[in-house]
């Protein structure tokens, strides 16, 4: 442009007032159709959950990976100290997967995929949605479907609609590519995986109860905000159109 580059710096900073900043990661470049879904199915979920008494009745479950070593990402180092390196974790890390369903009062089930097997539906029904049905006590309508729903992503093992329908619990919708619209993506796991830096863990079974103690004590308060800040997020993504929410 013929500027110093100095000078270029100085007009985008103090007359034009920009930042430099990082780009920001998405799961999916989204088409028009995709947004159009996002909005279409964003709002038939706030349709259950504007109601706040019906964040109770509404379960919501994913799984995620957990790790038996969990080297910090943030530390303190001294001044000119060269920044801690993190290698990409190899294919054959320790680690184990779990499945959590939970609503805005608790944490309803945390299910664990032995060693050597692969979360599929059958294990998602035979085991994830068992060991929820074993442990929260359903109230029924008087035509005999439950009161409860279940919201989970459209990961190929949770298409088990008709297994669900001859449970009588109906399944929410959820946007195709949409962790932002995703209570265990937007909040739980996250929080989780924090929860762990800095902790190795000798064997599975230490992992796991460990994962147990962190979420089990996290307050009801809590989980209602995360419910709250979900009804947010949905209202935000019809607000922009279908787009991401940050």
């Amino acid at each position: 442009m013929g500027c110093d580059k100095d000078t270029v710096i100085k007009i985008l900073r103090e007359d034009l007032q920009m930042l430099k900043v990082n780009v920001s990661w998405i799961p999916k470049q989204l088409s028009d159709f995709q947004k159009g879904e996002r909005v279409r199915i964003a709002s038939e979920m706030l349709s259950v959950l504007a109601d706040q008494r019906q964040h109770e009745l509404l379960y919501t479950q994913d799984e995620t990976w957990v790790y038996l070593e969990n080297p910090r990402k943030t530390m303190w180092v001294m001044s000119g100290a060269s920044r801690p390196r993190e290698p990409k974790r190899l294919e054959g890390a320790r680690k184990v997967m779990i499945s959590v369903i939970f609503n805005a009062n608790r944490i309803a089930s945390i299910t664990v995929l032995p060693r050597g097997e692969t979360f599929t539906k059958t294990f998602y029904y035979d085991s994830v949605i068992a060991d929820f049905m074993m442990n929260v006590r359903i109230p029924k309508t008087r035509d005999g479907s439950r009161k409860v729903k279940l919201h989970c992503d459209n990961a190929p093992p949770h298409r088990i609609d008709r297994e669900l329908a001859m449970l009588n619990i109906p399944r929410v919708p959820h946007p195709p590519y949409s962790p932002d619209l995703a209570p265990c993506d937007f909040y739980l796991f996250g929080f989780l995986k924090m929860m762990l830096e800095g902790r190795n863990f000798e064997s599975d079974l230490d992992l796991l109860a460990e994962v147990r103690v962190i979420l089990e004590s996290i307050p009801q308060a809590t989980l209602q905000m995360v419910y709250s800040e979900w009804v947010q997020r949905l209202n935000k993504c019809i607000q922009n159109n279908g787009e991401y929410v940050e």
